[in-house]
């Protein structure tokens, strides 16, 4: 089923607190709307620690080619994750075995 997650694209992030404002910002009104017009896109989770220092982001797609070139996305967009405050730490491509949820 083309709506079904074979893959995702896990990344995790070193984030400024200082800077949550403009994060939060950008995830509502730029990333999120643009990772769902992605193509192969099923879901997405945008996470934070309670201390606001690290992010882990898990973004399932319908194939794994899709995964790759969104992977590749999140690599060349370290300037702009700079910007804001966010550092990318580790970014790869996982298999998705079980999805729960309503």
């Amino acid at each position: 089923m083309p709506n079904e997650a074979t893959h995702a694209v896990l990344s995790t992030f070193n984030v400024d607190p200082t800077r949550r404002d403009d994060q939060e910002f950008g995830l509502h009104n730029v990333i999120v709307p643009g990772v769902r017009e992605t193509p192969g896109f099923v879901s997405g989770i945008w996470t934070r620690t309670t201390d606001g220092t690290k992010s882990t982001v898990l973004v399932a797609f319908s194939a794994e080619a899709d995964a790759r070139e969104f992977r590749a996305s999140v690599v060349v967009n370290a300037s702009n994750q700079a910007a804001v405050g966010l550092t990318l730490d580790d970014v790869e491509i996982v298999e998705v075995n079980a999805i729960a949820g309503a």
